[in-house]
């Protein structure tokens, strides 16, 4: 099956093959992050941020509660290589092979792990410690990305 794709300039393609269209005006995105209340008392799940146009503003908005969710791994590079956004808030997966309880028990999860770093533990330790982070490359590089 042939897959088509359309470069953008920012050298992520959308991938037919994943339903993606990339949100491209700046406005649309500014008024969609405006429609959230602030001081919303929770994180933020963005599903399929690809690169990022209503991230940046959610970001803006609501800061470090922001979390995304992306499947396609050339967006999540694209990501995790950008100066805006934090690598520790960008997780790679699909939540449509999720049930319904294993992504509330991966939010529970963040969400414990973001309260004890929020409480001012060390990322470090917490990323290392027991119910801390699942990469195996944290025991070289501490969790830094």
């Amino acid at each position: 099956m042939k897959r088509h794709s359309s470069h953008r300039d920012d050298g992520v393609a959308a991938k037919k093959h994943l339903g993606q269209h990339f949100l491209k005006d700046p406005a649309v995105s500014q008024r969609i992050a405006g429609l959230l209340s602030e001081g919303l008392d929770t994180a933020i799940l963005e599903v399929g941020p690809g690169t990022g146009a209503l991230t940046k503003p959610l970001l803006a908005r609501f800061g470090e509660a922001v979390h995304v969710v992306e499947i396609d791994r050339e967006s999540v590079a694209y990501l995790r290589s950008s100066d805006w956004m934090d690598p520790d808030r960008i997780h790679q997966g699909d939540l449509l092979k999720s049930s319904p309880e294993d992504t509330l028990k991966a939010w529970n999860k963040i969400m414990k792990l973001r309260n004890r770093i929020m409480a001012g533990e060390d990322f470090e330790s917490v990323a290392r410690g027991l119910g801390g982070s699942e990469d195996p490359s944290v025991a070289q590089n501490g969790g830094d990305l």
